[in-house]
């Protein structure tokens, strides 16, 4: 965000393998003000929380 680049913990729930394909939820939790986002205060929190799901097919 905002040029900003830095890793994320990201939390996995569940692993879900099918033949050559894999599925993987996880959520990760963002602090906006590490990444430089300080505006829009009264819109949404300091801290984002991420819901994520992620699919990977092998060739």
């Amino acid at each position: 965000m905002r040029g900003v680049t830095q890793p994320v913990a990201v939390t996995v729930g569940a692993v879900v393998p099918d033949g050559r394909r894999l599925t993987l939820e996880g959520t990760a939790t963002v602090d906006r003000y590490a990444f430089g986002v300080t505006t829009a205060k009264g819109m949404t929190g300091r801290r984002l929380k991420i819901d994520l799901s992620v699919e990977a097919v092998a060739r």
